[in-house]
């Protein structure tokens, strides 16, 4: 799919791809300062371009491992130009399960590649490093696609895993474009935001998970770990979401838990932000926010479980939560003190009840 002549500027088309293939994404992005902005916004659209490959359902996963090895290749060679950026685009055409915004993105990859590289040297090394890492994490992860059901994910500590290389990688990501951007950040408090910045993308990636268990079954992905399944009477190779019942939602929930544990250190890393980084702050706070708001729908809820014709309705938040977050994080988001007291009225709205025996 060829791009558009308007589109050919490259500041223009990522720009215009960004509230295409994230709206909820773009809303945090475009509050930040123009320099940092300009490099998110790139650093995200390079992510969703590798993820757009790992997730297409009809890519072997040899295909997409190929794939993503070449999308490493370019991103780490400063000296490739156009030719090579449209030839990646060319080979990266995506199939009918992908949909049309993310193919866009596809075929215009070059113009995200030439943002790239007006980056500074430093703020291009640091994507190089930390996107490459999540595209050769989701490369071997995509190895293991065998047969009409994959059920990949064996254990919560591969589960960890799994969600360092797609999201712990991106945490590592932003603080390193934060300490690059921010005033007042310095080495000290920036390895103080790097043991956290692990566990915050750690964090929302369990909670896509754990809200999206209908939409990856119907695209053959099993994220839910295999031996927590076992261990609550669920085969994972034979599992039907609408057939899993209480054993599956106690399995859920035992996520849910370790989800919280991680979005802890979310909180904590926002309040390690500088005060004055009022925009960082809400790029940081919205996520985080609406992540505990989605587990408070997740826990303990059979309907999550729904057949995917139903779409995510039973855990989406809605537009009033939406709203209503970001209007209380918008008031308190100076204060630590209000800030963590909100992060706790919500979390124990999404933490589970305890089991009755």
């Amino acid at each position: 799919m060829p791009v558009p002549r308007a589109e050919r500027s490259s500041a223009a088309f990522c720009r215009r791809m960004l509230p295409k293939v994230s709206r909820t994404f773009a809303l945090g992005i475009e509050v930040l300062p123009d320099g940092l902005r300009d490099a998110v916004r790139t650093a995200y659209l390079l992510c969703r371009i590798a993820d757009t490959i790992e997730d297409d359902a009809d890519l072997a996963g040899t295909e997409k491992r190929r794939r993503l090895a070449m999308f490493v290749r370019l991103l780490r060679n400063r000296r490739a130009g156009r030719r090579a950026a449209d030839a990646f685009a060319a080979a990266c055409v995506g199939t009918a399960s992908v949909v049309p915004d993310e193919a866009v993105l596809l075929a215009g990859a070059a113009e995200v590649f030439e943002e790239l590289r007006r980056l500074p040297s430093e703020v291009q090394g640091i994507l190089e490093r930390r996107v490459g890492e999540l595209a050769e994490g989701m490369g071997e992860y995509s190895a293991r696609e065998r047969g009409r059901l994959v059920a990949s994910i064996r254990t919560v500590e591969d589960l960890d895993r799994y969600c360092y290389y797609v999201a712990g990688t991106v945490g590592l990501a932003l603080t390193d474009l934060f300490r690059a951007y921010v005033r007042g950040l310095d080495a000290a408090r920036h390895r103080q935001l790097e043991a956290r910045a692990v566990g915050f993308g750690r964090g929302l990636q369990m909670v896509n998970i754990l809200k999206d268990v209908t939409k990856d079954f119907a695209r053959r992905w099993v994220y839910l770990p295999g031996a927590l399944l076992e261990s609550h009477g669920i085969d994972p190779k034979r599992m039907r979401p609408a057939q899993v019942g209480a054993a599956g939602v106690r399995a859920l929930d035992a996520l849910v838990v370790r989800a919280l544990g991680y979005l802890d250190e979310a909180e904590e890393y926002l309040r390690l932000l500088p005060h004055g980084a009022r925009r960082v702050r809400l790029f940081c706070a919205w996520p985080l926010f609406f992540a505990l708001k989605t587990l408070s729908r997740v826990r303990g809820n059979s309907a999550v479980f729904s057949s995917v014709e139903s779409g995510d309705g039973p855990v989406k938040i809605s537009r009033a939560d939406v709203a209503a977050i970001v209007r209380s994080v918008r008031e308190r988001v100076r204060s630590n003190r209000a800030l963590h007291e909100m992060y706790l009225s919500l979390r124990n709205e999404a933490a589970p009840l305890p089991v009755q025996v």
